[in-house]
């Protein structure tokens, strides 16, 4: 291997030096072994036309040397080198074709013939190369994309241990119905089942005790009313025209959103409020608060829209709607007006929101409970719901994201890749970080990837607060180094000095202060620390932790009929909120009335509050229409750090849960430092 690398060298550096005619000259004199007095006479021989036939014999002889000394020096190459240093091979040979094409015109004359030869042989064996590299590329290719697939190939998700038991909600009860005819040659439409969630009675919220008479005791009881009357407002536009919802109060009308034709929007309300649909819906210049957990804006005057509907709301009502072709004296439609007016595709828009409120009036029946959802596009929730049978139940879940309670160097913080958040090899190799984290008692050894890893687990409790809406307390759920990483991501600040007394907490070592908002936006690929949070929110909420990231298709099921896996993520960034002394956030809902365009009626699911500090007065995260037979005050949460919380904007059957309904009550004295996470269904 040696000899042929180093004939190799030799050809190439006496056979393609630069293309002077003395240098070519001189290199085919070497090769050759003619000296350079009789090279030269004879070059100039054959310059001056003067050839000499047996300088030209020796020439030929000397050409028909070299050829084949390079072609055997190349065949050997190649035979030796076989599948390696292609690249270097077929230089060479393009080195030949350019000596040919920058020889000097004497020394072509005398080995044009002899360099044909040999330039055919090395074309044919370029082309053989040639053939060979496109196929090693093709295999090279392949093996890369399959290497790729292993790589990138995620293990089928399985939940963490817990106490979750995979049975049926034992409140869903099948509802069997017909939807109405509109037109007498429908006849009469099918027959349709629906697992609708029907609320318990309130006693089944307090656990059984020992005593005899508990359950007649508990029976006799009622649900309390609640001190608070708000509620959720849906309005939907049955119009092809684009409408404005606008709200009357405080002597003006108020902005609230645009409704596009056939499409409902909605925002918290309260019995006795008026509102407005309108034409003319134009950008308003001032904003104002509208008493609705938001800021409003005043509404185009009068003179500038005109009001076509509207809407008094009333207790125990929350769907409003206007429908130019619906006769409410005479409570039909006008069918010939519809089809007129509308094309097909508008007509689609309106029977299915039509069918809709046909349908939200037979769920209410069965229910006692208003239909917010749009059927029958929204199927019950995707992801799985923690039951929430009675006040104090636990749960429990055991996570591999144990607590950081040191701090990692910042070259080991920095911001993780799409392959380091996926392949868990890279993340136990590099990014688990177990030597900063603490486990609580429970140690195992996980091998895969061609690594033993020893896995830390961390245990959480989950305990109901309340069973309407499903609320729940996890303490514990962030150490005090995770919270003093997310406000530092968030802000440059540090709130390890000030998580229980609610001062300033200002990093001084940190040169810029970001506190110029309410709130920031931290992604979950900014560091390890708020990966693992994420990780163990997933945890928490028994979800695969791929879906609260993007995914490539290598990480759909592969049945692929899981709705969650194709497209987007689960999650949004960790919104961190600040409060300062009298802020607050009235009563709101975090769900939302997706587009009736779009198939699986995505919105926000679930929401995970996590607290970083303590000690304030006020702030509490109160829940004031929740479901108990003990009192009508609201239910308030207290901040504690690293406490988070827990609840559904969903319920079992895919209707959205009005009493969801919360708020950050105002901050009296001190300030108060929170994160949402927030998870949608199916994604966003």
């Amino acid at each position: 291997l040696i000899g042929i690398v180093s004939i190799v060298s030799l050809a190439y550096v006496f056979l393609f030096s630069p293309s002077s005619d003395n240098t070519n000259s001189s290199s085919i004199s070497s090769i050759n072994g003619i000296d350079d007095d009789d090279w030269e006479r004879t070059r100039q021989r054959h310059v001056d036309h003067a050839h000499d036939d047996a300088d030209l014999r020796e020439g030929e002889i000397g050409e028909q040397g070299r050829a084949a000394r390079l072609a055997g020096t190349i065949r050997n190459s190649m035979k030796n080198r076989k599948n390696s240093d292609i690249g270097e091979i077929m230089d060479e040979m393009d080195h030949v074709n350019a000596f040919g094409e920058s020889a000097s015109t004497s020394t072509k004359s005398t080995s044009n013939r002899l360099l044909d030869k040999s330039k055919s042989f090395l074309q044919d064996q370029k082309q053989k190369m040639f053939e060979l590299r496109k196929k090693m590329g093709r295999e090279r290719e392949e093996n890369t994309q399959v290497e790729g697939k292993k790589k990138k190939k995620k293990k089928k998700f399985l939940m963490p241990l817990s106490s979750f038991e995979n049975i049926p909600e034992p409140n869903l009860k099948t509802m069997t119905f017909r939807l109405p005819s509109y037109d007498e040659n429908d006849g009469i439409s099918e027959e349709i089942q629906f697992q609708a969630y029907v609320q318990p009675h309130v006693s089944k919220f307090y656990k059984r005790n020992d005593s005899g008479n508990h359950e007649i005791k508990m029976k006799t009881k009622t649900a309390k009313k609640p001190q608070f009357h708000g509620m959720a407002g849906k309005f939907i536009n049955l119009s092809k025209k684009r409408l404005q919802l606008n709200w009357f109060g405080g002597g003006q009308m108020i902005y609230i959103a645009d409704s596009a034709p056939f499409q409902a929007v909605g925002t918290s309300t309260f019995p006795g409020h008026l509102f407005t649909f309108s034409t003319k819906a134009k950008s308003p210049s001032s904003k104002t608060n509208n008493g609705h957990g938001h800021q409003g804006q005043n509404a185009a005057s009068s003179s500038e829209s005109e009001i076509v509907h509207k809407m008094n709301v009333v207790s125990g009502t929350s769907v409003y709607y206007y429908d130019p072709y619906y006769n409410s004296t005479t409570h039909k439609i006008d069918l010939e007006s519809l089809h007129n007016d509308l094309n097909k595709d508008e007509l689609e828009q309106y029977w299915l929101q039509r069918r809709n409120l046909d349908f939200g009036k037979i769920y209410y029946n069965f229910t006692g409970r208003e239909w917010l959802s749009l059927y029958p596009k929204r199927k019950p929730p995707y992801h799985i719901m923690w039951n929430a049978d009675y006040f104090g139940q636990e749960h429990w879940v055991v996570s591999e994201e144990a607590h950081f309670v040191r701090e990692p160097p910042e070259n080991l913080l920095g911001m993780l890749s799409y392959d380091e958040m996926m392949d868990e090899s890279v993340l136990y190799q590099k990014r688990h970080l177990k030597d900063y984290r603490q486990s609580e008692g429970l140690h195992s050894k996980s091998q895969g990837h061609g690594h033993t890893h020893d896995k830390l687990f961390l245990n959480m409790t989950l305990k109901v607060l309340s069973c309407a809406p499903r609320v729940f307390e996890i303490k514990n759920f962030l150490s005090h180094v995770e919270v003093d990483h997310i406000v530092h991501m968030a802000t440059g600040m540090k709130l390890s000095l000030s998580t229980t007394s609610g001062s300033d907490g200002y990093d001084r070592r940190s040169d810029t202060k970001t506190r110029t908002s309410k709130n920031s936006w931290v992604g979950r690929s900014r560091s390890p620390i708020i990966d693992s949070i994420y990780r163990r929110a997933a945890d928490l909420m028994l979800i695969d932790e791929a879906l609260l990231r993007h995914r490539d298709k290598s990480e759909q099921p592969d049945n692929g009929d899981d709705v969650r896996y194709s497209r987007g993520n689960s999650a949004e960034d960790l919104q961190l909120v600040h409060y300062a002394k009298t802020e607050k956030y009235t009563a709101h809902h975090d769900f939302a009335y997706p587009s009736a365009f779009k198939e699986h009626q995505p919105t926000r699911f679930a929401t995970l509050l996590l607290y970083l500090n303590e000690g304030m007065k006020g702030g509490e995260t109160s829940f004031p229409r929740w479901v108990n037979a003990e009192t009508s005050a609201k239910l308030s949460v207290v901040p504690e750090v690293g406490k988070a919380v827990l609840f559904y904007s969903f319920l079992p059957d895919g209707n959205m849960d009005d009493l969801s309904q919360h708020a950050a009550e105002p901050v009296i004295d001190g300030e108060k430092w929170l994160i949402n996470l927030w998870t949608w269904d199916p994604t966003r």
